[in-house]
């Protein structure tokens, strides 16, 4: 989890840890131990994070420590099929 990241990017939006956890509907203390990685991020809240902080949710999901594959839509040097 890279919580400074988080921290950044939610002072830059101006919305406190206590904001998230009310745009996430869920505690904030629950909110507070997902940003000190106490706790791991669900995808759906992954999701709302990403809408909330302007990125990509590959991004977001990447910088809470998730082995993020971004997608491919084909191999390099494969021909398409006509």
């Amino acid at each position: 989890m890279n919580t400074q990241w988080f921290k950044d990017k939610l002072r830059d939006k101006k919305i406190s840890q206590r904001g998230l956890a009310k745009i996430l509907d869920i505690d904030p203390a629950a909110a507070s131990l997902m940003l000190r990685d106490k706790r791991k991020m669900t995808a759906q809240e992954g999701h709302e994070i990403s809408k909330v902080l302007g990125e990509t949710f590959s991004e977001v999901m990447r910088q809470a420590g998730v082995d993020v594959v971004d997608d491919v839509l084909a191999p390099p040097n494969c021909p398409h099929p006509t």
